[in-house]
């Protein structure tokens, strides 16, 4: 596409970031209280300060994230800012899929298969939001969706329950899928954007060409009076 000027790619950089920040706090408070069910659900098959332990990080983890991307928000747009705060969204972002990855290999540990299936149809919910919060930045979001995902499978298959070679069926198709979404949401943000600063920086020219022109006919105008008015005085 048409290359845009720095003040175009500030403006698309805000963008991106707006929609990061806008989708990251809303994540954030769903995957708060995922963690919360996800707490309620285990904790009477897993030590209680464990369970403490890992929602407290969690929770502090998400309150880290929306921090950082309200001050994202308001930060300064140039290459370098931008480089800077997206590496540390992409650590907070990838530290909490990791931390979800650990309640996939706590599921052998649980007694009640209700609660097992409970506990996946949470993580399912949760890497699905993913992708139309985070898919911006999309590597990250790939890594954050095998974080949480993989880790489900080695359960599913030492259960040994008439379900188990079907959730790691469905498992292992949803996850290509997510990713496949993940690629084209991406697509078509980058693509949404990319045309919008286009077009302004595209009508923004056209304006400078009419202010030009004016400026253009107004002098010929003047020039071709100052003629007149000189061969009338001949």
């Amino acid at each position: 596409g048409q290359p845009l000027r720095t003040a175009y790619i500030d403006k698309w950089r805000a963008a991106t970031i707006g929609h990061l920040a806008d989708s990251g706090v809303a994540g954030a408070i769903a995957n708060g209280f995922a963690s919360l069910l996800f707490a309620v659900v285990v904790s009477g098959d897993l030590p209680l300060v464990a369970v403490g332990v890992w929602v407290a990080a969690m929770l502090l983890q998400n309150a880290a994230l929306i921090v950082h991307l309200r001050r994202w928000k308001r930060a300064p747009t140039d290459e370098h800012n931008y480089a800077r705060n997206y590496r540390k969204f992409t650590s907070i972002y990838v530290l909490l899929g990791a931390f979800w990855g650990t309640a996939g290999m706590l599921m052998p540990q649980l007694t009640d298969i209700e609660h097992e299936l409970f506990v996946r149809m949470i993580i399912a919910s949760l890497v699905a939001t993913c992708v139309p919060g985070f898919s911006l930045a999309l590597r990250p979001t790939w890594a954050v969706l095998c974080l949480i995902l993989l880790p489900t499978l080695p359960s599913a298959l030492m259960s040994g329950h008439a379900l188990s070679w079907a959730i790691v069926v469905c498992t292992l198709v949803y996850l290509p899928l997510l990713a496949y979404y993940a690629r084209l949401t991406h697509r078509s943000h980058e693509a949404a954007y990319w045309s919008r600063f286009a077009n302004e920086q595209l009508l923004e020219g056209a304006a400078d060409a009419k202010r030009l022109s004016d400026r253009l006919n107004r002098r010929l105008a003047e020039q071709l009076e100052q003629q007149k008015a000189v061969e009338a005085n001949l």
